[in-house]
Formats: structure tokens, C-alpha cells, sequence
């Protein structure tokens, strides 16, 4: 993003579900000018990852075209 468009991601924690042992978390990337993109994954850190794949794989195929 950083790249591209020249402003640093934000990550918001949409929710967690799950019992707590083997909660599901739902995050959030939100970059200036683009929508949002939700990323899911068993932790915190695995959703935004997972967020930000979606995000630069968005991003490269909009710059591809």
C-alpha cells in the first residue's frame, strides 16, 4: 500500500467469535481511497494478514490493467 498509494494501512478488529480456546478473529484493512478488505483468520495477527493479502492482490490487479 505503502508502495502504491502512499499511506499506511489501518487495521480494525471487526469482531471475534468462537469459543475461547479456538476463537475466529475478523479484521479490518482500511487504505485511503479503496474499500475496506476482511481478512479472517484463528488469530489476531493471521487476519490481518491475511487482510493485507487481499488488499495487495486487489491492488496489483488494479495497477496491472
Amino acid at each position: 500500500a505503502q508502495m502504491y498509494e502512499k499511506s499506511m494501512p489501518v487495521y480494525e478488529l471487526l469482531k471475534v467469535v468462537g469459543p475461547d480456546h479456538a476463537p475466529t478473529f475478523y479484521v479490518q484493512v482500511c487504505v485511503i481511497n479503496h474499500d475496506p478488505i476482511e481478512g479472517i483468520g484463528i488469530s489476531k495477527r493471521q487476519a490481518e494478514q491475511n487482510a493485507a493479502l487481499k488488499f495487495m492482490h486487489q491492488l496489483k490487479d488494479n495497477h496491472s490493467k
